[in-house]
């Protein structure tokens, strides 16, 4: 069971089978005249292949012999090559039946295809596939409601943490706070403050943009630890700008998942604020000892995403990422594996 963005060419084996240098009999080969006879040597399969009910004539017209090509074959490898000591080069030839299909109509739709080897290998594999339009992301350069993504990072720290712990959505395990403090044009989500696996389920009224961090920082100012303050001629936005970007430029393993589709090009995603002024509720200094409960000055960075307004229904968001504090060796700071089940409503007067 898969989902599919709409646009997209699909492309698959039926059975397929490659020949390498790194690996052993019956799949080994040290030059490309002897790869691609170990490829052949793998022939006279019975194939077929239905898409959504229909069969596909011809099959044996798509049987297609690769180029020679070089490969990574890493330590934990699907070929189950032993002994590694870590990525290894190689060169394979691979022979098979492939079908490239044109984009599919949104909705649903079943590719069944079965594949008998004359070595006895089988498969029968069935996609059911959900093909959808997905979410279109707000770039980071456009304004919402005359805010930019990095305006819109200062309003939601102020919105998480001017509420007192115990309503604070970056800190419920499950949800039920998420409408806490909420106004406005966009809807805030939250990941977690603690890190680790979070599952929420949430509620977001229709017609709301919704914004929310993959991975984010605050760095805020003054603060009781005596080291805790800028060099000599160093501006404080400088100062709290240094280590915020010094820890989100850490950020690895960085995705999101909207409706069971991948956003692209996470990475794109981010922004850093200004120097800004913010009020924390008092109960937040057991989480950060500069919290003082009065105003004071910070910086933000992270990674980002503004959501169009969904429509109404059950949506999931999916976020994970991690980011570090530098140093020999780097310090775990932030870990996100959050997942959000929105469900959009009508508003009510």
């Amino acid at each position: 069971h898969s989902v599919v963005p709409t646009g997209k060419y699909l492309f698959f084996p039926i059975l397929n089978v490659e020949c390498s240098t790194l690996e052993g009999p019956p799949y080994h080969g040290d030059n490309e005249a002897q790869l691609r006879a170990c490829a052949h040597s793998f022939g006279n399969a019975v194939l077929t292949c239905e898409i959504d009910g229909r069969p596909v004539e011809n099959l044996a017209d798509f049987a297609v012999t690769s180029p020679l090509f070089d490969f990574q074959l890493p330590v934990n490898n699907i070929l189950g090559v032993a002994g590694l000591t870590g990525p290894t080069a190689g060169q394979a030839v691979d022979t098979g039946t492939y079908l490239m299909l044109r984009p599919l109509c949104a909705g649903q739709h079943t590719i069944h295809f079965r594949g008998v080897g004359d070595s006895g290998f089988t498969l029968d594999i069935t996609y059911h596939l959900t093909v959808k339009q997905p979410v279109r992301i707000v770039p980071p350069d456009r304004k919402v409601a005359g805010k930019t993504y990095a305006e819109w990072g200062v309003e939601w720290y102020r919105w998480d943490l001017g509420n007192p712990t115990s309503k604070a959505s970056s800190l419920d395990p499950t949800g039920a706070n998420s409408s806490f403090g909420q106004g406005g044009p966009v809807w805030f989500l939250a990941g977690s403050t603690t890190g680790g696996v979070v599952e929420r389920h949430v509620t977001v009224p229709m017609g709301k943009h919704i914004f929310f961090p993959l991975i984010n920082i605050i760095n805020d100012y003054p603060c009781p630890d005596p080291s805790f303050q800028p060099a000599p001629g160093q501006s404080l936005e400088a100062f709290l700008a240094e280590f915020a970007k010094a820890v989100i430029d850490t950020t690895q393993d960085l995705s999101a998942e909207i409706d069971g589709l991948p956003v692209a090009n996470v990475y794109n995603y981010r922004a850093a604020s200004g120097l800004f002024n913010f009020t924390a509720d008092p109960s937040w200094s057991a989480y950060d000892s500069c919290i003082t409960g009065t105003e004071q000055q910070a910086v933000a960075d992270g990674y980002w995403l503004m959501l169009p307004p969904l429509s109404r229904g059950e949506h999931l968001v999916k976020i994970r990422g991690a980011n570090f504090i530098p140093g020999t060796p780097p310090t775990p700071f932030g870990n996100q594996d959050v997942t959000l089940h929105v469900t959009v409503t009508p508003r009510h007067r």
